[in-house]
């Protein structure tokens, strides 16, 4: 079971809050609307990812070309984050 807390509810009952993780439940912390934390019981994988095989050796990993531009690649990235 997974359930949502804010940050200023976690830190008023902590105790409790770590008492119901121990129990089995997940806790996700939300701080203004945003989870930020996720709170797991001990031993209980915190997603479902799994390790596999390469496809191929990183020998035959083929890289692309150096990008060429006629400016600097900096100043194309102070300008955009000048538009934000």
């Amino acid at each position: 079971m997974t359930r949502d807390v804010t940050v200023e509810e976690l830190q008023d009952h902590l105790e409790e809050r770590l008492s119901e993780v121990r129990e089995g439940v997940t806790l996700r912390v939300l701080q203004n609307g945003t989870v930020v934390a996720e709170m797991n019981p001990p031993g209980q994988p915190t997603d479902n990812l799994r390790a596999r095989r390469a496809i191929k050796s990183m020998r035959d990993v083929v890289l692309p070309p150096p990008l060429e531009t006629k400016r600097d690649i900096v100043e194309y990235l102070l300008e955009e984050r000048g538009e934000r």
